[in-house]
């Protein structure tokens, strides 16, 4: 049922508040005659029904979500109106601990994130996504393969625990490694101290708040891929000595440092003469009583 209505001498205006887009009932819709007190609100079904003080009195309709709008009476009895959803894109927003501002009201304390520039990041963690997108953080990385990287917020700021805590969807955590970059919506960094009076001790090393994308719609997939290759020259890519110049490395070290020309492995025939080796490898400890019996292997040549 529609809200109680002030008696007033005038005519009685009622009808119905829909949803512009969808078409459905509104309940609960304030509507006021301008310029006085007199107003009431919809009823479960959307209905209404305010007596005006006149018939050029003016209606008022708002809602929460909805644009506001105001109708002539213009001696109408009957009068249905269809609200028009307002709308507010994501940029404008920015979610900071348990409120919603306006992006141009933030301060430098509050970093947002362009997640667009992620995208353009090869990379499986959002951590590396984050280096030189964020002012005041940095991201160190061990290059280690999966090793999660480590993200400072204006530096180093205790000789313990360094991480920042993470709010993803709302859900406090102290690690992002397993969350897929791809399915961020919106990223914001908090990195002074007026996070601590949201999330308490816990945000000294600063805030990490991420929003991740809802399902909505038609299904739909998206596919990223990227490719690199690695090839080998055609050259010897090492360039390591041969073991016929690895000996005579070993004499001429020998002779530079006036030691006696002995090797368990070369023969050296002076400092000036040829180098010769052996037919085996002599493993390090093994009995040399016993050479005969080690596996042979031919002797090595330059082919050079």
């Amino acid at each position: 049922m529609p809200g109680a209505v002030l008696a007033q001498d005038g005519p009685t205006v009622s009808g119905t508040v829909t949803d512009s887009e969808s078409g459905e009932s509104l309940p609960g819709v304030n509507i006021q005659v301008v310029g006085t007190q007199i107003g009431t609100t919809t009823g479960a079904d959307g209905t209404y029904e305010v007596t005006v003080p006149s018939e050029n009195s003016t209606l008022r309709f708002s809602f929460v979500g909805f644009n506001t709008q105001t109708v002539d009476v213009n001696g109408r009895t009957t009068i249905d109106v269809a609200l028009e959803p307002s709308t507010l894109t994501g940029e404008e927003v920015v979610v900071v601990g348990y409120s919603e501002q306006r992006r141009a009201d933030l301060t430098g304390s509050v970093q947002v994130v362009d997640t667009e520039s992620l995208e353009q990041i090869s990379s499986g963690q959002i951590s590396d996504k984050l280096q030189g997108n964020a002012a005041g953080v940095s991201v160190i990385s061990s290059g280690q393969p999966g090793q999660e990287p480590q993200i400072r917020i204006r530096g180093i700021n205790t000789f313990g625990n360094n991480t920042p805590l993470f709010v993803v969807d709302g859900v406090s955590t102290q690690s992002i490694n397993n969350l897929n970059p791809n399915d961020i919506a919106s990223l914001q960094v908090l990195k002074d101290a007026s996070a601590a009076s949201i999330y308490g001790a816990r945000a000294a090393n600063g805030v990490v708040i991420i929003e991740t994308k809802q399902g909505e719609g038609d299904l739909s997939v998206n596919v990223n891929s990227s490719v690199g290759v690695s090839q080998q020259p055609d050259e010897d890519p090492w360039n390591i000595a041969s073991p016929q110049q690895h000996a005579e490395l070993e004499r001429l070290a020998l002779c530079n440092s006036g030691s006696d020309l002995e090797h368990p492995q070369y023969t050296f025939n002076g400092c000036d003469g040829n180098v010769e080796l052996p037919n085996y490898i002599l493993p390090a400890g093994a009995d040399e009583a016993n050479e005969d019996n080690y596996f042979l292997i031919p002797q090595y040549t330059d082919a050079s």
